[in-house]
């Protein structure tokens, strides 16, 4: 699967433009980039936002995430994922235009499967 069709609705895009947001876009495989840490990287990622579905035409019953790598990240306090303030749902912490701020998990960027 490619990067456009890993992101319908230009989150990836959107945030891959912004220095303090751990997303990059490689012009050279033409894919996104979620880098958590140094050691901690995801080629191609799912977008966390829409999961590479078209927005509001999801489909229903969307498998929940499988590969359990949002579990694990949270659970290391150098990676930038946490439980949100709800506590039943995650979120990557970044810097959105110079002010610390987070960006709710919808999807996980690993396995695209529900957070």
């Amino acid at each position: 699967m490619t990067a456009t069709t890993k992101c319908q609705c230009g989150q990836l895009a959107k945030w891959a433009g912004e220095p303090g947001v751990p997303i990059e876009f490689d012009p050279q495989t033409g894919t996104y980039v979620l880098k958590l840490s140094d050691t901690v990287v995801v080629p191609d990622p799912y977008c966390v936002f829409c999961g590479g579905h078209v927005p509001f035409h999801r489909p229903k019953n969307l498998p929940f995430c499988q590969c359990k790598l949002l579990e694990t990240w949270e659970k290391d306090p150098t990676l930038p994922i946490e439980i949100s303030g709800t506590g039943n749902s995650y979120e990557l912490r970044c810097v959105i235009q110079g002010h610390p701020g987070a960006l709710h998990i919808w999807f996980c960027p690993a396995c695209g499967g529900t957070a």
